[in-house]
């Protein structure tokens, strides 16, 4: 009984850390400043180019240890909008200072 108890405790405090977390990531159209890679992944420096911006230029890191061809997808999308001078569209948290990005696709 003690168990169920205890299942039942853990699966209401994961369900409310996902809906407290829900709005925690957004879709941001930006400029590409900076991109490359680190030891423990890749970095992307972003600008949302809405007006107003919702955030002004930050670093923004690209961190996936669950599949790194992922990661390798992600900034090498980041690398072609700065190297062609586009836009990426950018799933990232909610500004703040450093972000994480979870999907990063080239745009025009």
């Amino acid at each position: 009984m003690k168990k169920l108890g205890v299942m039942v405790v853990l699966c209401l405090m994961i369900g409310a850390f996902t809906v407290s977390n829900a709005g925690a990531y957004a879709w941001y159209t930006c400029t590409v400043d900076a991109a490359g890679s680190m030891q423990w992944g890749a970095y992307v420096t972003l600008t949302d180019t809405a007006s107003p911006a919702n955030f002004p230029a930050k670093t923004t890191f690209i961190v996936d240890t669950t599949d790194l061809s992922n990661m390798k997808a992600m900034l090498a999308a980041a690398l072609t909008a700065f190297a062609n001078s586009t836009y990426v569209n950018a799933f990232i948290s909610a500004p703040a200072a450093y972000n994480i990005v979870s999907g990063i696709m080239a745009a025009k």
